[in-house]
């Protein structure tokens, strides 16, 4: 019985570990990088972020770094 507890709280953390993995960043051409709630919005020159916080962040796209956000 310990060892099935020991087990499913290891794949607890696992998971969560790969969730916070795969949040969705932008990587700002200084160096900043902005951990987003979902994904990021183009419009025109301009790309609107929404922060892990639900703040809304707008920026230039020329300042986002596009080969390290990728």
């Amino acid at each position: 019985m310990k060892s099935v507890r020991y087990a499913v709280a290891v794949l607890v953390l696992a998971s969560g570990a790969v969730f916070a993995l795969a949040q969705d960043v932008v990587v700002l051409k200084g160096g900043t990088v902005v951990l987003l709630k979902q994904p990021w919005v183009r419009r025109g020159n301009t790309a609107y972020l929404t922060r892990a916080d639900g703040t809304l962040l707008s920026v230039p796209v020329s300042e986002i770094d596009r080969d390290a956000t990728a």
